[in-house]
């Protein structure tokens, strides 16, 4: 390996992380929120572990003493949250107050033996969730891609949700899931893909939901991602707050079972969606559109079509960055999405 070097680094006390980045109260009853905290002092180190939380937002205990006496000790440590019936949305940040100090941050190191050791902070903190939302379905399939923390988000609102391996795929019962959901990439990464498309076709023909997020077009597996020509484009829109415009505003998508609004594509975080189709078959339907300042609109990012009795929707928004930062809209119309079906077409 060599000489290897490793700067000298300022860290907190302690690494302070929630289990989970989102959790859904919608049902109004209390729920478990894990912290774990690790000791990254080099030996005794006391402290006590609070919730900050939104106004209508409670937490019991109220804070939990810490006494910790190794280096590098962990622990997991619970509270029961609550909601008054007035409570929103918002965010949590776990801290722990040390020494007079308020600490409230994630520790994590990458170790690769081209570069130097990295240490990169991230605030502790999720996102309680009150949400107005209905859901149609239970049971998922998610065929991972790249890499995101969708299945995650959607266990949170209640669904089940299996990572399909690729023994799965190819000899699995596919029938036995309401929907079935691609990851981001999976048609870049998931060399399988191409020898089972053609059983995830059957499964839609036969009353399935497919729902698959975007792609790039490098190293692309199959030759069509749908059950009809679609062509995947460069086009992206990076600004989160770009108007959204509801072009098909009586379409299935956007009525059931949840009512999407403009108010659904607030306090969206970082972009609104990237590799935007540029051509596909007409027997698809576009519901919204969306464009950066100055430039054309898009109309391509949520397609929809009837295959067979099932429903085939490629989607290029950015739902992998939306549903882990907790958006409340990313979440309805995702709902949508996944509980389309055997739904017919209102549009």
């Amino acid at each position: 390996e060599g000489e290897r070097y490793r700067v000298f680094e300022v860290e907190p006390e302690f690494s302070v992380r929630p289990e989970e980045l989102v959790t859904d109260f919608a049902n109004g009853a209390g729920k478990t929120v894990r912290v774990s905290v690790t000791n990254r002092s080099d030996g005794h180190a006391s402290a006590t572990l609070s919730l900050r939380m939104p106004p209508g937002w409670s937490a019991t205990p109220s804070a939990i003493p810490l006494a910790m006496t190794k280096a590098g000790e962990s622990r997991d440590l619970d509270f029961r949250v609550s909601a008054a019936a007035n409570a929103g949305s918002g965010p949590v940040r776990a801290v722990v107050e040390v020494g007079g100090r308020t600490v409230g941050w994630s520790v994590n190191e990458m170790q690769y033996l081209h570069i130097p050791v990295q240490t990169v902070l991230e605030e502790s903190k999720g996102t309680l969730l009150r949400l107005d939302l209905k859901k149609e379905g239970q049971r998922l399939g998610y065929i991972m891609g790249s890499g995101d923390f969708v299945p995650e988000a959607l266990r949170q609102i209640g669904y089940e949700v299996r990572l399909l391996s690729d023994e799965d795929l190819t000899v699995g019962n596919l029938s036995s899931y309401d929907a079935i959901v691609v990851g981001i990439r999976a048609y870049n990464t998931r060399p399988v893909l191409s020898s089972v498309q053609s059983r995830l076709l059957t499964y839609v023909s036969s009353g399935g939901t497919l729902v698959v997020q975007y792609n790039t077009l490098q190293d692309l597996i199959p030759a069509e991602l749908g059950p009809y020509p679609l062509r995947v484009s460069r086009e992206r829109v990076s600004v989160e707050e770009a108007p959204v415009r509801l072009t098909a505003s009586q379409h299935t998508l956007l009525t059931t079972p949840n009512r999407i609004t403009s108010s659904d594509f607030e306090g969206w975080v970082q972009e609104r969606g990237l590799y935007f189709p540029g051509q596909w078959d007409s027997r698809y339907e576009a519901v919204i559109s969306t464009a950066d300042p100055g430039e054309p609109a898009l109309e391509g990012g949520v397609l929809y079509a009837r295959y067979g009795e099932g429903v085939f929707i490629y989607t290029s928004y950015a739902w992998f960055r939306q549903l882990p930062a907790g958006v409340p809209g990313a979440y309805r119309f995702f709902a949508n999405l996944v509980s389309a079906r055997g739904s017919k077409n209102g549009s």
